[in-house]
């Protein structure tokens, strides 16, 4: 018998194989919420395939859950197994051979959490009722068990009760999540302080909510100073150019930039800090998508050596299929480019190769806009380097570390927010690059 043969719903397989592919070897599992043993089995599956020592607890009290109406679903389900889901689920567990990788215990999640010291579990994942006051028990329940550097992750984030509660339950303790598929997924790391300088260009207006998230929650990591500062102007890079000596200058730790025109979720900024000390990265970028239909965003992998046009440029759905925070090697091109937006990111200014200049005294990494026209068969063609792709450029020539993510959650705003959370978009792979990357593709 197969896991995808039994009753249930499971569309996190890519969380379970990743917790397994990253694991220990004596590492700690538990599934809160297992009903029939769907993704049970799948895990005990990923566990023995591994060879890895992995202790998998599978936690429910195979009742059907409460009262509640968001349990209406499963009740409806209850008839067909008159009662005896417990025994399925041990049933199934036999059927799938992976039985002796499997401990369940048959308690209220809350109770079960009891068993478990601080500290001690590698990887939680919570689906169990889905009500707002049993989310928010069995985050706080669960989240001090979980150890330094492990996972906790849980099903359905687009249930309103399930997001409600997790966002009150990290804005009370200073803590960030991010969406994957269906699910979200909190990371237990601590990232170190420092002196962070924020910088804010713009040509007019800033959008109400990217300054409340530039102000009001600059960051709750411990050690942290924040300072903000805007700089208006109509010319991009010379701006840019503006707020990143300021951060050299005068000697900070981090360098953070925000667009008018992006707002970023309320903890941002400890996301992008907890990322540059976990990947050692020099720089990370949130993922941005374009404001149109087609899905594109202002990612993209760049050519060794030529520095006119991208390779390729990732789509949203392309994104959504990555991991979430990736290089170029991750996207399948080592050894290239990892071109990178500058709508919210942040350097870690602590690596001298920053402040490295060439034979006449220029820094060897800045912003420009570099314009020109090409004349081809079939007229004129005008062409740009943007300003984030051309200091991505020069980043990769002086042997500097990019990397993108879509840990923050965010939105571009133009009517309404363009979000960096789903795959949505008219556009699967990036047509207009396709010459490039495609050897199928007939040149426009």
């Amino acid at each position: 018998m197969q896991y995808s043969e039994i009753d249930g719903w499971f569309d996190f397989d890519r969380l379970y194989h990743n917790a397994v592919a990253t694991a220990a070897d004596g590492a700690h599992f538990v599934e809160v919420g297992a009903w029939l043993g769907r993704s049970t089995a799948f895990m005990g599956e990923r566990i023995a395939a591994s060879g890895k020592r992995i202790k998998f607890d599978a936690v429910d009290t195979w009742t059907g859950g409460t009262d509640a109406p968001v349990n209406a679903l499963l009740r409806a389900e209850l008839p067909k197994y008159n009662g005896h889901l417990y025994d399925m689920f041990l049933q199934n567990m036999e059927a799938c051979g992976v039985k002796e990788f499997i401990t369940p215990v048959r308690a209220d999640s809350a109770e079960a959490a009891e068993r478990y010291a601080d500290g001690s579990l590698d990887f939680v994942f919570i689906d169990g009722d889905h009500s707002a006051p049993i989310v928010a028990r069995d985050l706080a329940a669960y989240w001090p068990k979980v150890k330094p550097g492990g996972v906790m992750a849980g099903h359905d984030i687009g249930e309103n009760d399930v997001e409600a509660s997790l966002r009150v339950f990290c804005q009370s303790n200073g803590l960030s999540y991010y969406r994957e598929g269906a699910s979200w997924v909190m990371e237990k790391t601590q990232p170190r302080g420092g002196r962070i300088l924020l910088g804010m260009p713009h040509s007019g207006r800033i959008s109400p909510n990217t300054a409340l998230s530039a102000m009001m929650h600059p960051s709750h990591t411990p050690d942290t100073h924040v300072e903000v500062m805007t700089h208006q102007t109509s010319l991009l890079a010379a701006g840019f150019n503006y707020l990143w000596t300021q951060a050299l200058e005068r000697d900070f730790d981090y360098f953070a930039m925000l667009h008018a025109d992006i707002q970023p979720d309320w903890n941002w900024m400890d996301v992008l800090l907890g990322e540059l000390q976990r990947t050692g990265a020099d720089l990370v970028s949130v993922v941005v998508p374009i404001k149109d239909e087609r899905g594109l965003t202002s990612t993209a992998i760049g050519h060794p050596t030529i520095w006119w046009s991208p390779l390729r440029r990732l789509t949203m759905r392309e994104v959504m299929g990555l991991p979430p925070t990736f290089t170029a090697e991750d996207a399948g091109y080592p050894g290239h480019a990892m071109l990178v937006n500058t709508g919210c990111w942040m350097a870690n200014l602590r690596n001298p190769k920053w402040r490295e200049t060439d034979a006449d005294g220029r820094l060897k990494v800045y912003f420009n806009i570099k314009d020109r026209i090409a004349k081809t068969d079939s007229g004129y063609v005008c062409q740009t380097q943007p300003e984030d792709w051309g200091f991505s450029s020069l980043m990769f020539q002086n042997g500097l570390k990019a990397v993108a993510t879509r840990k923050v959650q965010l939105g571009h705003v133009s009517d309404f927010p363009w979000p960096n959370y789903a795959a949505f978009g008219k556009w699967e792979h990036d047509d207009a690059t396709a010459p490039h990357w495609n050897k199928q593709a007939q040149p426009a």
